[in-house]
Protein backbone atom coordinates (compact mmCIF):
# COMPACT_ATOMS: atom_id res chain seq x y z
CA UNK A 1 0.00 0.00 0.00
CA UNK A 2 2.80 2.74 1.06
CA UNK A 3 4.97 2.14 -1.94
CA UNK A 4 6.73 5.67 -1.72
CA UNK A 5 7.89 4.35 1.78
CA UNK A 6 9.07 1.26 0.32
CA UNK A 7 10.86 2.93 -2.09
CA UNK A 8 12.26 5.38 0.22
CA UNK A 9 13.63 2.54 2.44
CA UNK A 10 15.61 0.83 -0.27
CA UNK A 11 17.45 4.49 -1.20
CA UNK A 12 17.63 5.40 1.93
CA UNK A 13 19.78 1.67 2.23
CA UNK A 14 21.51 1.91 -0.86
CA UNK A 15 22.65 5.36 0.93
CA UNK A 16 23.80 4.29 3.69
CA UNK A 17 25.89 1.25 2.39
CA UNK A 18 27.58 3.21 0.19
CA UNK A 19 28.61 5.84 2.57
CA UNK A 20 29.37 3.39 5.77
CA UNK A 21 30.89 -0.31 5.80
CA UNK A 22 28.13 -2.28 4.58
CA UNK A 23 28.44 -4.36 7.47
CA UNK A 24 27.77 -1.44 10.23
CA UNK A 25 24.47 -0.82 7.96
CA UNK A 26 22.94 -3.83 7.64
CA UNK A 27 23.19 -3.81 11.56
CA UNK A 28 21.63 -0.81 12.07
CA UNK A 29 18.74 -1.51 9.86
CA UNK A 30 18.41 -5.12 11.49
CA UNK A 31 17.81 -3.28 14.61
CA UNK A 32 15.43 -0.79 13.62
CA UNK A 33 12.89 -2.70 14.89
CA UNK A 34 14.21 -3.01 18.52
CA UNK A 35 14.42 0.66 18.35
CA UNK A 36 10.71 0.96 18.00
CA UNK A 37 10.10 -1.47 20.70
CA UNK A 38 12.31 0.45 23.06
CA UNK A 39 10.66 3.96 22.09
CA UNK A 40 7.04 2.77 22.47
CA UNK A 41 8.28 1.26 25.91
CA UNK A 42 9.70 4.92 27.60
CA UNK A 43 8.02 7.30 25.50
CA UNK A 44 4.95 5.97 25.14
CA UNK A 45 4.45 3.46 28.10
CA UNK A 46 3.65 0.81 26.07
CA UNK A 47 3.07 -2.90 27.83
CA UNK A 48 5.52 -5.77 26.51
CA UNK A 49 4.72 -9.31 27.11
CA UNK A 50 7.60 -12.20 27.60
CA UNK A 51 8.44 -12.91 24.33
CA UNK A 52 8.59 -9.38 23.01
CA UNK A 53 10.81 -9.00 25.89
CA UNK A 54 13.11 -12.07 24.70
CA UNK A 55 12.99 -11.22 21.35
CA UNK A 56 14.01 -7.59 22.05
CA UNK A 57 17.48 -8.66 24.40
CA UNK A 58 18.06 -11.02 21.60
CA UNK A 59 17.84 -8.31 19.11
CA UNK A 60 19.70 -5.57 20.72
CA UNK A 61 22.83 -8.22 21.79
CA UNK A 62 22.87 -8.94 17.97
CA UNK A 63 23.09 -5.49 16.98
CA UNK A 64 26.03 -5.07 19.70
CA UNK A 65 27.51 -8.31 18.74
CA UNK A 66 27.22 -7.42 14.70
CA UNK A 67 28.61 -3.65 15.59
CA UNK A 68 31.74 -5.44 17.48
CA UNK A 69 32.37 -7.40 14.46
CA UNK A 70 32.49 -4.62 12.51
CA UNK A 71 34.62 -2.34 14.16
Amino acid sequence: PHVGLFNMKRISFALSASLIPLALSIALSESYVALAALLGFFISKEKLLGHQKIGLMVALCGAVVLSMLVT
